[in-house]
């Protein structure tokens, strides 16, 4: 949306697809303004945040918006029947999935934080 591809939250983005590497958006009104939005999923962030989190922590990006779905991830292509979580009972899936990916959110702003805490203070805007 900040991008201008969606006109509103109404708008259907169209069918998931998973990202694999950074991906790269200006804002539509402007265009010197270029958002980086690294892929979220667990089993990419190694791969792909190290050196997100260096130029974080190098002071190369004026802010960071840390967006999380209170749990509600999507499962990609499977059925939540499929899921390694799920033992026969949709209201215990979804308790203890909701569950899981809430704690997985906040790994994701453990794993950030140190490298946004010098730039913060420096600011004077906020101190951990």
């Amino acid at each position: 949306m900040l991008s201008g591809e969606y006109g509103s939250l109404l708008e259907i983005p169209g069918a998931y697809e998973e990202s694999i590497g950074l991906e790269r958006y200006t804002l539509e009104d402007d265009p010197t303004v270029e958002l980086v939005v690294p892929p979220g999923q667990r089993h990419r962030r190694d791969a792909t945040w190290v050196e997100l989190e260096r130029t974080i922590s190098d002071g190369g990006y004026r802010g960071v918006i840390l967006a999380s779905s209170y749990g509600y991830h999507s499962l990609g292509e499977i059925s939540y029947k499929h899921h390694r979580l799920y033992r026969g009972n949709d209201a215990a899936f979804l308790s203890e999935f909701l569950g899981v990916c809430r704690t997985d959110e906040i790994g994701v702003l453990r794993r950030l934080a140190p490298h946004m805490a010098p730039i913060a203070v420096g600011s004077g805007f906020y101190r951990w």
